[in-house]
């Protein structure tokens, strides 16, 4: 077993959902492709992420944001850094599949972040 393919098995390991998803379809997605396409078809480790991968349409890794900064602005938050962590922790959540509406998402937002 190559020791890029150990690698690889281990950073997934402790990958969130959401993270994984970016990792296969991000800047990393051809080597993830490469990666899972070239090992030994019997590794079982292999056949499981493998096939996760496949089995993710695209559009499951950028869906329609369920919150946006104009939205956050309209619920009383001033505009500021904090902006991209509360936006990146909704997407997280989303593609994680905890929250499914815009008004999930703000509560998800007050909780971690405070109310506006």
């Amino acid at each position: 077993m190559s020791l890029l393919w150990r690698l690889f098995c281990f950073a997934t390991t402790l990958f969130t959902p959401s993270c994984e998803l970016r990792t296969f379809y991000g800047p990393f997605s051809e080597l993830c492709d490469f990666l899972l396409r070239t090992r030994d078809s019997s590794d079982p480790t292999r056949l499981a992420r493998g096939e996760r991968y496949e089995a993710t349409p695209a559009e499951a890794v950028r869906p329609t944001p369920l919150l946006t900064g104009r939205k956050l602005i309209a619920a009383g938050y001033k505009p500021g850094a904090q902006f991209k962590e509360m936006l990146h922790a909704v997407e997280d959540a989303q593609l994680e599949g905890t929250i499914a509406t815009a008004e999930e998402a703000l509560a998800l937002v007050r909780e971690r972040f405070g109310a506006a």
